[in-house]
């Protein structure tokens, strides 16, 4: 049998539907039960993505934030969630380190971090 999430959708309801296949009847009901709960919980994944999907669109923030290479919608949306609105608001307004909230600005060689040019840039966006 392949594997992957695909092949799981694909294979094992027909392997739980073949009583020839020498599977005990409690090891069937076990898995049977697991692959049910399964498709819940990618049920709840889709509800998720949908929602983070419709805020992401009508945040503007987290969308310019999501401009930069290598941050995506998740991240974007959790540095806003997680510093706050107000905060990453004054850090385009003036560009501040987002480093300074914990405490350092530059590396140990006294070179910027990174992320403070990238919230720099993120100014100009």
């Amino acid at each position: 049998m392949p594997i992957g999430k695909a092949a799981i959708k694909r294979y094992l309801p027909l392997i739980l539907e073949d009583a020839d296949n020498g599977l005990p009847d409690t090891f069937r009901q076990v898995i049977s039960r697991l692959y049910e709960h399964l498709k819940e919980l990618g049920e709840h994944i889709e509800q998720y993505d949908h929602l983070l999907n419709e805020h992401f669109k009508h945040c503007e923030l987290s969308q310019r934030i999501a401009s930069l290479p290598g941050i995506g919608l998740i991240s974007a949306t959790a540095i806003v969630g997680t510093i706050g609105d107000a905060y990453l608001r004054t850090l385009l307004i003036h560009g501040s380190g987002l480093c300074s909230h914990e405490g350092k600005t530059t590396t140990p060689n006294n070179t910027p971090m990174p992320l403070r040019v990238n919230l720099a840039q993120m100014a100009c966006i």
